[in-house]
């Protein structure tokens, strides 16, 4: 009967439609996973929006704090402990918290094609920053008035949330929860990045027990800044090395054909194999032909964990809606991995330039024709690719090699133009 009444009287729960409509209005306008079949990106989409649900939360609560602050609550005597005082007049912004979190994940897993579970890690920190910022805000209107409490509580914790992904250092977008990267099958979510935020979490959280037991004017005050000062620093330790998005190279077993060149992709992926199987034959078979053999394998794995002489291959979130999208992955896919020193920025890789080009001569003689590839290069790319066509088969093999060695090596100098 008294949880019933606090869920009368809830601002969370009167506001609710609210929060509910941002959440589909967001989803809508801006907010679509890189994969409709990977579970990570669905939920990893769907938790970001924990940036409008934790300010909410945090202003409802500290709504419900101004009214205790009202009834002189921290000034009275109390038997029960703080966790129980608390835990009725919360409850309803929680789950109002916890429900629109979960409103938020299923709404894009609509998108799903087929029954997906959601990853239990995001949905886990996510509920840990909605608890923390709610009783945090909870804690905060227990000392000021709630006319200035919940504008500032909302203003300020919109900003914490929102602000962070358009500063440097581009790490401290890390820092909210509010992740809008991992959502790509070929990367999972770095165990440092979950690991800070609980952390911050769990310093907001015992920061607002400490808050709710003392006044403004005692010497606790202080001491509730310690434990969010010392959560910041070990969560700006944790994630200060990462780049803008929170992942690493996902680890697992592919799945594989047992064709030439044999063709291996993630679980999420294995339907397309049947396709793509006899077009990486088809554009093998022609490359053979054309002098220049092609990979004999081809992986899904990131670019970078690649072994030499395995081509990397990309798919697009669905079913590719024509031939030419996979034959040009092949493709990009059977060009060299850049040398070391291009990836660390030692020295110049002049070999870089010729990329696009030996790129398009590879899918122009799998079977995509060069007027099919003018929106996605360059006219000058086109123009040299086709005087390389003309020439005799032996000079085009000649040029490939050339300029893959080029590809390869800072210290080999492309060269682009036709063979005379």
């Amino acid at each position: 009967m008294i949880l019933r009444k606090f869920f009368r009287r809830s601002a969370a729960v009167w506001l609710s439609p609210i929060i509910l409509f941002l959440i589909v209005f967001f989803a809508n306008d801006s907010l679509r996973p890189a994969s409709t079949i990977y579970s990570l990106a669905f939920t990893v989409t769907g938790a970001s929006e924990v940036f409008l649900i934790a300010p909410f939360c945090a202003a409802c609560a500290a709504w419900e704090g101004g009214r205790l602050r009202r009834a002189g609550w921290l000034r009275l005597p109390r038997t029960r402990t703080v966790f129980g005082f608390v835990l009725l007049p919360l409850a309803p912004t929680l789950v109002v918290g916890i429900v629109s979190l979960i409103v938020a994940v299923l709404y894009q897993f609509r998108l799903a094609p087929a029954f997906l579970v959601p990853n239990f890690t995001v949905m886990a920190v996510a509920c840990a920053v909605i608890i923390a910022h709610t009783v945090l805000g909870f804690a905060v209107g227990l000392h000021i008035r709630s006319v200035i409490a919940m504008p500032s509580i909302l203003l300020l914790d919109y900003i914490w949330m929102v602000m962070p992904p358009a500063f440097n250092p581009l790490w401290l977008r890390h820092l909210t929860g509010a992740w809008t990267g991992c959502r790509d099958v070929t990367t999972s979510l770095d165990t440092r990045a979950s690991l800070a935020v609980t952390l911050l979490s769990l310093g907001f959280a015992v920061a607002a027990f400490l808050l709710a037991r003392a006044s403004l004017a005692e010497r606790h005050f202080g001491a509730a800044m310690i434990p969010i000062i010392l959560s910041v620093s070990v969560g700006i330790w944790l994630v200060h090395s990462l780049g803008p998005d929170p992942v690493v190279p996902r680890a697992g077993s592919l799945v594989c054909s047992n064709g030439t060149p044999q063709v291996c992709v993630w679980p999420e992926h294995r339907n397309q194999l049947a396709r793509i199987e006899p077009l990486a034959a088809q554009a093998d078979a022609a490359w053979q032909q054309a002098g220049v053999p092609g990979p004999e394998r081809y992986s899904e794995l990131r670019a970078a964990a690649l072994p030499p002489g395995v081509g990397s291959i990309r798919l697009q979130p669905s079913l590719p809606q024509d031939n030419r999208d996979i034959l040009v992955s092949l493709a990009y896919g059977a060009l060299p991995r850049p040398p070391a020193c291009a990836v660390a920025g030692t020295a110049p890789w002049p070999g870089g330039a010729a990329a696009p080009y030996v790129a398009v001569w590879y899918a122009d003689v799998a079977g995509v024709p060069l007027s099919a590839l003018q929106s996605a290069v360059s006219p000058d790319v086109i123009e040299k690719v086709a005087a390389v066509r003309a020439t005799p088969p032996a000079d085009q093999a000649n040029w490939v090699n050339q300029n893959m060695a080029a590809i390869s090596d800072c210290a080999i100098p492309p060269h682009l133009e036709p063979p005379s």
